[in-house]
C-alpha cells in the first residue's frame, strides 16, 4: 500500500523526470545537469544498505565458486527503499546545500563562472524543494 507522501514523492520524481526532458529537448546543459544529479541523488537514497560480510555469506553461498554468489531466481534483488516526499525534499535540499558550498569554495578560488554556473544549478532544482 502506498500512503499519500510516499505518492507525493512519485509525482515529484516524474515531474523532475519530465522537466529533464524539457530542458534537454532545450538544450540547457546547467538544468540537465542538475536535475540528472537530483535524481541521482534520490535514486542512491533508496538504495538499501548493504549486508555485512558475515551475514553475506552463510549456508550454500559458502560453497559457490565466486565469494558471495547467490542461487536462484531473483536471489539478489531487493526492493529498494519508499522515500515519501519530505525525504526527498531534504535530499535534494543537500544537494543544493552542497551546490552552494562548493560555489563558495570557487568563488574563494578566484573561479566565478565556475560559482555561478553551480549557484544557477541549485536555482534549478529550488523549485523541487
Amino acid at each position: 500500500m502506498v500512503d499519500d507522501d510516499t505518492h507525493a514523492g512519485t509525482v515529484l520524481r516524474d515531474a523532475m523526470r519530465a522537466d529533464l526532458m524539457t530542458a534537454m529537448k532545450a538544450r540547457a546543459a546547467e538544468t540537465v545537469a542538475a536535475l540528472r544529479a537530483g535524481l541521482a541523488a534520490i535514486d542512491n537514497a533508496e538504495a538499501v544498505d548493504v549486508p555485512d560480510r558475515e551475514g553475506a555469506h552463510s549456508g550454500a553461498a559458502q560453497q559457490s565458486v565466486i565469494a558471495g554468489a547467490t542461487t536462484g531466481l531473483g536471489s539478489s534483488e531487493v526492493s529498494r527503499r519508499d522515500l515519501t516526499h519530505a525525504d526527498i525534499r531534504a535530499v535534494l535540499a543537500d544537494l543544493m546545500a552542497e551546490y552552494r558550498a562548493e560555489a563558495d569554495r570557487y568563488a574563494a578560488l578566484n573561479r566565478p563562472e565556475a560559482a555561478d554556473q553551480l549557484r544557477r544549478q541549485a536555482a534549478a532544482l529550488s523549485r523541487y524543494v
